[in-house]
């Protein structure tokens, strides 16, 4: 897997020969330049291009996304895992990350807004409705 562009030390966007992905790692972006051969061994999680996002809006994302969105992104999967017991989708991080990243933003401008399906969301996906709102409890 080569390196395409170095995003910041810990994001890389990379060709694997088959696309370019999204690898993300402490240290995975440092002192690397394109072409050189991405350090396996930093790598802690891989993102493939979906229908909804390609490589470099999950790129975009992941760099303008402070560590800590990330992390709670993270804990906020890993919380949804252990209550509906099974795994979830990898690029659910990237999904989730932008629907957080920008809800944050819309919170700090103080632009409050209501879901016009609201109401059949809490009613069709009542599980996941309380892991959202379990992650909205301070901890």
């Amino acid at each position: 897997m080569k390196v395409v562009r170095r995003l910041n030390n810990n994001v890389v966007l990379a060709d694997d020969d088959l696309q370019e992905i999204v690898v993300m790692g402490k240290g995975v972006g440092f002192k690397v330049y394109p072409n050189d051969i991405v350090n396996q061994d930093l790598i802690e999680q891989t993102f493939i291009p979906t229908d909804n996002f390609n490589a470099d809006e999950m790129a975009e994302l992941i760099c303008h996304s402070n560590p800590q969105e990330v992390k709670m992104v993270k804990e906020i999967i890993e919380y949804g895992e252990s209550v509906l017991k099974k795994r979830l989708s990898e690029n659910l991080l990237i999904t989730l990350l932008d629907h957080l990243h920008f809800a944050l933003i819309r919170y700090k401008k103080q632009m409050n807004t209501k879901s016009p399906i609201e109401w059949e969301i809490k009613q069709m996906y009542r599980t996941e409705t309380q892991i959202g709102k379990e992650a909205l409890r301070p901890s």
